[in-house]
């Protein structure tokens, strides 16, 4: 097994560790442990979005400067650094009524520190003092494959049930032309009031929605704005993201134990909330 190399670097204007293996390079940043880049050591091809407003560091920014730029304090503070494939957790969404907590929970906002490398793989550390967790994320590279482990521990010792998604956005270029697979049997659209920027709004809030039309993704050319929200059952725990035309393929594969869903998030020349910017991603 070749070891893999560390050093700091600067992504989005933002601090971030550099992962180097013989085939692969990542970016992970310091700020949410967001893996925003992915790339082989012999081209430049990223999969993970990158949003097109400007990235800031939320404790060095006063919280009005955040608030101006991003809408809103608590989704700013993720906004201001999010990218690529994120951690949610202990929360998905919005804090609960009368909770001050971030947006997507403390895992994707807090600073997190490198915990060792050892080998071929490397990982990081960090506390979460109002959810009361303790996290360790490793990430282990095998010739053109990475594996991403995360132990969880609450720092009372008592077992909890917790929020907990591993939220990847694919972005353009890469995303334009991508014919994604994923072993779902089932799709439903959200229980969201019918918007006209669905991609199948004749299904309705919570209809079934065939998966092949779920997971297809609108091409770049597509004027209409498209955007949607949806859920599928997991059967065979893996999807797949080929673009032929760059050559490459980005894929996933997880426990269907500890994920049985996969959801099905599509932005397309649309905003999904007041204050966003246009996007595209999926």
């Amino acid at each position: 097994i070749m070891a893999v190399q560390l050093c700091r670097t600067v992504f989005r204007g933002l601090p971030a560790w550099l992962i180097t293996s013989p085939a692969l390079k990542m970016t992970v940043m310091e700020i949410g442990c967001h893996i925003s880049s992915l790339t082989h050591t012999t081209d430049d091809i990223n999969p993970f979005w990158q949003p097109p407003w400007p990235s800031m560091d939320f404790y060095k920014t006063p919280i009005e400067e955040i608030i101006k730029t991003y809408g809103d304090a608590k989704e700013g503070r993720l906004l201001s650094g999010i990218c690529g494939h994120n951690l949610c957790l202990d929360r998905f969404g919005p804090p609960w009524p009368g909770e001050d907590r971030p947006f997507h929970g403390e895992a994707g906002v807090s600073r997190w520190a490198v915990d060792s490398v050892k080998g071929n793989s490397v990982a990081f550390f960090v506390e979460l003092p109002i959810s009361g967790l303790s996290l360790i994320r490793t990430l282990s590279f095998t010739e053109t494959k990475v594996q991403l482990e995360t132990f969880v521990k609450p720092l009372d010792g008592k077992a909890r049930d917790i929020e907990w998604c591993e939220h990847v956005t694919i972005g353009d270029p890469f995303l334009d032309g991508v014919e994604i697979e994923a072993g779902v049997d089932a799709a439903w659209n959200a229980p969201f009031p019918l918007e006209s920027s669905w991609r199948y709004p004749a299904s309705g809030p919570l209809g079934s929605v065939p998966p092949k039309l779920a997971l297809s993704m609108p091409l770049k050319s597509d004027g209409r704005p498209l955007g949607d929200v949806m859920t599928s059952r997991v059967q065979t725990p893996f999807f797949s993201a080929p673009n032929a035309v760059l050559g490459n393929n980005l894929q996933y594969s997880w426990s269907a134990a500890t994920f049985p869903w996969l959801a099905l998030w599509t932005e397309h020349r649309v905003c999904c909330r007041e204050g966003r910017r246009p996007d595209e991603g999926g």
